[in-house]
């Protein structure tokens, strides 16, 4: 197996994402593909995974044709000022297969839930633009990717990125908050919620 990837990233929840996307192109940011994804949560009733950990199979759809089957593992190292985790992920062939090896090892919640996102390039960055079934998460939000914690505080200096719009949380942490009613993130211009939980 090759090393782990590192991943250093933020999400932007409450942002004008039209006039985000428009001052994005303005700077020089390139679209680079919409994608059209299921992820499968994987976890264990009876062994279940660390809270700094998640497991998932992801199936990457572009234009109407699977380009990737992927299966992840991700350990977070890092919430302090952004989401810093190490990322295994291997390609897979057959995801039926895998889930069903997977649930006689025990992993018996398997949970599917469905995303388009729009990536968009720019320098070292990843910008995108996630937007969950209604069912998973109805609020989108926006994901940056730097090569470091320094690149990301430089990104939100340069876009004058507020404080109260950085999020660290995951996906599965504004999924529990959100079904739990604790979230008090200003999720979009019509909804005044905000995540409990760290946001800076």
């Amino acid at each position: 197996m090759t090393e782990p990837e590192r991943e250093v990233e933020v999400k932007l929840i409450g942002m004008d994402a039209d006039a985000f996307q428009q001052e994005l192109l303005a700077r020089g940011a390139v679209f680079d593909v919409e994608e059209h994804q299921t992820n499968i949560h994987l976890d264990s009733s009876a062994h279940p995974l660390p809270a700094s950990a998640h497991m998932r199979i992801r199936l990457i759809e572009v234009e109407g044709k699977i380009v990737a089957r992927e299966w992840t593992y991700k350990k977070r190292l890092a919430t302090e000022d952004c989401r810093v985790n190490e990322e295994y992920t291997v390609q897979i062939e057959d995801e039926q297969a895998l889930r069903l090896l997977l649930l006689q090892l025990g992993y018996d919640q398997q949970i599917p839930m469905h995303k388009i996102r729009r990536r968009y390039l720019l320098e070292d960055y990843r910008i995108e633009f996630d937007q969950w079934d209604e069912q998973s998460f109805p609020f989108p939000y926006i994901e940056v990717e730097a090569p470091s914690p320094a690149r990301l505080h430089a990104f939100y200096a340069d876009f004058s990125i507020p404080e109260e719009k950085v999020s660290t949380l995951s996906i599965s942490e504004l999924k529990e908050a959100w079904h739990q009613g604790t979230l008090t993130l200003p999720l979009d211009d019509n909804k005044d919620l905000k995540a409990s939980g760290k946001t800076n």
